[in-house]
């Protein structure tokens, strides 16, 4: 059987959108001395080897490329959906009920599949690391990208006892038995509402961990999907006056920021159009004076 070893973590689909005309997309290493801009297809990168992969104590895979195939359905659902939407809104349509339930998992999936999490779990806390934390930090992983009862099933595959009494124990201290995913949806449902930003002037860039949580008191997540335009999810109650579900522009100097941002959020690399390579050079330049003044 065929595996998938180089298992993505940021949509191809949403890396593709910065591509130029030759399907290329410019990168930069933002950990080089001297960053330079290069060019390369959208599926080379923002990857990781076995990035929802965990195993048995006997060495072998645990359910290997299970979750990399249930990402990758809901990703290539979702990849026929951006487009329409912001054509939509460019005619002065609104978003639909549709429309924020694609929007939702969207955000759900990357916020989900982030390497940040799973460097969270498998972070060197000072414990004894034995055979025991092992499945601990296994069954933990797979239930926070999988399921709670996942995560049991592989603690029961590897030979880890437990009565009903103890399992149940577990679902009620995980306080759910779906997946991290349904959890983060059923947030954004209840909370937020989406709104999409369009860039007149300077371009949006990506990072490889390109959800931004946080930054800006009237919006909870900002996800950049291409040079021009970048989705809002903003908690409702935060900023009752604002009209959902509708295309904005915005400044250039508030580019700037939702830029600035994204550098700081950046684990290594910034995904942009080959075409801006000045801008995200300046930026950057701007960014790394910024940090040294700080020093």
């Amino acid at each position: 059987m065929q595996y998938t070893v180089d298992e993505h973590f940021v949509p191809q689909f949403v890396i593709k959108r910065f591509s130029d005309s030759l399907e290329q997309v410019g990168i930069i290493n933002i950990k080089l001395k001297k960053p330079v801009l290069r060019t390369t297809k959208s599926t080379a990168i923002c990857y990781s080897k076995d990035m929802y992969e965990i195993k048995n104590v006997d060495g072998s895979y645990f359910e290997r490329n299970c979750t990399e195939k249930r990402y990758a359905v809901i990703e290539s659902e979702l990849s026929s959906k951006i487009n329409p939407i912001i054509e939509k809104l460019l005619l002065g349509g609104r978003l639909s009920g549709e429309d924020n339930a694609h929007l939702t998992v969207l955000f759900a999936l990357q916020l989900v599949r982030s390497p940040m999490l799973k460097r969270v779990v498998f972070k060197k806390d000072g414990l004894k690391h034995n055979i025991a934390r092992q499945l601990e930090q296994n069954s933990i992983y797979k239930m926070m990208i999988d399921s709670v009862d996942v995560g049991i099933q592989y603690l029961l595959q590897n030979g880890f006892a437990m009565n009903d009494e103890t399992i149940q124990q577990i679902r009620n201290t995980a306080n759910h038995q779906e997946s991290m995913l349904d959890e983060v949806i059923q947030y954004i449902q209840r909370k937020c509402s989406f709104y999409v930003v369009t860039s007149n002037g300077h371009p949006f860039i990506l990072s490889d961990n390109p959800v931004l949580i946080d930054k800006f008191d009237n919006a909870k997540y900002i996800f950049p999907i291409d040079p021009k335009y970048a989705i809002i999810c903003a908690v409702r109650e935060t900023d009752a006056n604002m009209d959902w579900g509708y295309l904005n522009s915005i400044e250039d100097d508030t580019v700037d920021e939702i830029n600035y941002f994204s550098l700081q959020n950046a684990d290594n690399l910034i995904v942009c159009q080959p075409d801006d390579k000045a801008y995200c050079l300046a930026l950057l330049q701007r960014v790394n004076h910024h940090k040294k003044q700080s020093e």
